[in-house]
């Protein structure tokens, strides 16, 4: 949270800075697709940002959908800054933000339970998602962009479900022992392709 504060901070003061020295600032709205690849398999994001661009910093925020794993839907806030020469426009950029869970039933099936009395089904906490990384802007004109980029991401997802007990002897009820929790952090490898339009 701390970061996320002094983030906004230096969002602001950069405002400031550029309204001082009249420097033009336009809005934007950014799609982008994305291949995450890290422990398990390939995978898709979808994502769309929009947010206030001046000369060399672009900052707003975001929204998506994660498939890595278990699908979840990352909400967050973005920093983009531009340096390099203009024959080699290059990039780094930073997401923060937080990652909620929207898993499909595939996704848990795994941790569903049944029995004579019933079914027991796993419940999923949100966390916290980030990503960070540099790219390239192949295509560009004053109004429209087209870049790539390759970064580093990381969500973390928690997951709750009963563990039961059936006695061996009566009465034969069921028994539930405790609430037992998965703590999950998804690193991976994620390369983007975008457009701002």
């Amino acid at each position: 949270m701390k970061k996320i504060c002094l983030l906004a901070a230096l969002l602001l003061a950069n405002d400031s800075y550029s309204q001082k020295t009249n420097q033009p600032s336009t809005l934007y709205i950014t799609p982008q697709v994305g291949l995450l690849n890290g422990d398990h398999a390939v995978s898709a994001q979808v994502v769309l940002s929009g947010g206030m661009k001046t000369r060399t910093w672009s900052y707003g925020i975001g929204a998506g959908v994660d498939y890595y794993k278990i699908r979840s839907a990352p909400l967050f806030i973005e920093l983009k800054k531009d340096f390099g020469r203009k024959e080699i426009p290059l990039f780094a950029y930073l997401q923060l933000g937080a990652n909620i869970a929207w898993p499909l039933s595939s996704d848990y099936c795994e941790n569903v339970y049944s029995s004579w009395f019933g079914n027991t089904t796993t419940r999923f906490q949100s966390g916290m998602y980030r990503e960070l990384g540099i790219g390239y802007t192949g295509w560009y004109t004053k109004k429209k962009e087209v870049w790539i980029s390759l970064g580093y991401s990381t969500k973390t997802m928690a997951e709750f479900y009963d563990e039961l007990i059936y006695p061996d002897f009566p009465p034969y009820d069921r028994v539930t022992k405790t609430e037992r929790k998965l703590a999950y952090t998804f690193n991976r490898l994620v390369l983007k392709i975008g457009c701002r339009l």
